[in-house]
């Protein structure tokens, strides 16, 4: 996509600029040319949203669709409002973008989507209402990528949640409240983070859960009894502390 701030650049970099000899009033044509990227920076979002419209259009996706995906695209922001109206959208792959962050009214409306993937991107840290009303969602993927924590609330109202995929991040403590309500969940993907710290009550009455994969964290080498030190409550759940969940498959 055209960059209006390297034109900004190269129009700067072809005068004498550096010559020591700069005068403001000298490069007063260059003022509507600032004035003018200024504004199209403040349509970006504008812009971003009628693109992808138009990608999804012309990818055959349209209201009644069940899925999308716009995945390896190399986009680094959604525009929050792009979904709006695919109320039948049950799959939803985001994923190997650049992605940093989700506005949190991205997925407002989605009441269908059982399937959302939102691995292999950059995404630092997500607004506590992001995933609110998604409650058929059955699969979240959000490993690899750079959450270093994660609201303890995050979670809260997918009760149909199965799998929940945070593997490959920088996370390091898991409170109490992080799965609450989750009762439904059967997998629970946690390796490679950085988690130092992990409530012996976290995963308290979730009775579904079979498999913890807790591997490749620091806190993996304290832990004597794994099943009983995160999973006390279930009989029927595994962790799995020092071998890597992916011997699994």
């Amino acid at each position: 996509m055209f960059s209006y701030f390297t034109l900004l650049i190269l129009c700067l970099s072809s005068s004498n600029l550096c010559d020591g000899k700069f005068q403001i009033n000298q490069y007063s044509y260059l003022y509507p040319l600032i004035i003018i990227y200024t504004l199209l920076r403040m349509l970006d979002w504008q812009c971003l949203f009628f693109y992808i419209r138009y990608v999804l259009q012309l990818a055959g996706y349209t209201s009644s669709s069940n899925y999308i995906s716009i995945c390896n695209q190399n986009y680094v922001s959604i525009d929050p409002y792009v979904f709006n109206g695919f109320t039948k959208l049950e799959y939803l792959y985001l994923n190997f973008n650049d992605l940093a962050t989700i506005h949190p009214v991205t997925f407002s409306g989605l009441k269908k989507l059982r399937q959302l993937l939102l691995n292999h991107n950059e995404i630092t840290s997500l607004d506590p209402t992001t995933f609110n009303g998604l409650e058929n969602l059955e699969f979240l993927w959000l490993h690899s990528n750079r959450l270093s924590s994660i609201d303890v609330n995050l979670f809260k109202g997918l009760q149909a949640l199965t799998h929940l995929y945070l593997h490959r991040n920088q996370i390091k403590i898991i409170y109490s409240q992080h799965f609450n309500g989750l009762i439904n969940l059967k997998e629970l993907w946690l390796e490679r983070n950085d988690i130092i710290s992990f409530d012996k009550t976290a995963l308290a009455n979730l009775n579904s859960l079979e498999l913890v994969c807790l591997s490749l964290n620091p806190i993996a080498n304290f832990l004597s009894e794994p099943n009983k030190d995160i999973c006390s409550t279930n009989p029927k759940c595994v962790v799995h502390a020092l071998n890597s969940c992916f011997s699994l498959n």
